[in-house]
């Protein structure tokens, strides 16, 4: 197996398993499986394209959206990547608010319904990446 298959495998895997998650309510862990699984396509591209994927997060989300750019799909790889990286810490750890004190859970800062719109959002870009490939 090629690497950008196997990308494209974490991606079909992470997404599955991310529905899984918000059909039992787990949405902060949809959410981060769904972050992981548009990751993982971006690889997918890059490999497709010949490009060392990096391993940092942010350079990771740079490349894919630089490399989808010029793409039908390529707005909405540049919008979901802004979604999901001011998401990505917030839906792993707790912290405490500043301006009150309390402290904000992964499981508040996104609703079921709002990591099931985003799981479909990663599903349709890991299509069309994967009908490219």
């Amino acid at each position: 197996m090629s690497l950008k298959d196997a990308y494209t495998e974490v991606a079909t895997r992470y997404v599955q398993s991310a529905e899984a998650a918000a059909g039992a309510s787990v949405q902060e862990a949809a959410a981060f499986q769904a972050y992981h699984a548009f990751e993982s396509i971006g690889g997918a591209l890059a490999e497709l394209r010949n490009q060392k994927y990096p391993m940092a997060h942010e350079s990771k989300l740079s490349m894919f959206v630089a490399t989808a750019r010029n793409r039908v799909y390529g707005r909405s790889v540049a919008e979901l990547g802004i979604v999901l990286a001011s998401l990505r810490n917030k839906v792993l750890y707790p912290e405490i608010n500043a301006a009150n004190g309390t402290v904000m859970r992964p499981s508040g800062r996104i609703t079921t319904p709002q990591a099931k719109k985003l799981i479909s959002r990663v599903r349709g870009i890991i299509d069309c990446v994967s009908e490219e490939i």
